[in-house]
């Protein structure tokens, strides 16, 4: 599979960062702590998109924890299906090639 190598993160808009934080109520959605930061479910660096409907509230700590941790990133994707986000993004990206999946 051929995907196009990309820089280690990219941050959403910031409208889209303060849209993600108020829908998560700035809470981190793995452990409930505070949330500072904004987490790519599917990480940029993989093909996952820098948009509202692929990021969730973290804190630093899951942040750093999460990568590499497909059970996180199950659990991310479940709970935007919970919420009522779409991810028909995500199954179109993986479908074409643009999401790296062996990378995880």
């Amino acid at each position: 599979m051929s995907v196009r190598k990309r820089s280690q993160s990219r941050p959403l808009l910031p409208a889209a960062h303060l849209a993600v934080m108020r829908r998560d109520n700035y809470f981190c959605v793995y452990c409930d702590n505070l949330a500072d930061v904004v987490d790519h479910v599917i990480p940029y660096r993989i093909g996952g998109r820098s948009i509202r409907t692929n990021g969730v509230a973290c804190c630093t700590r899951c942040n750093m924890l999460k990568r590499g941790n497909r059970t996180m990133v199950v659990y991310g994707l479940t709970y935007l299906a919970i919420k009522g986000e779409s991810l028909k993004w995500l199954f179109n990206d993986i479908r074409n090639g643009l999401i790296d999946m062996d990378r995880l």
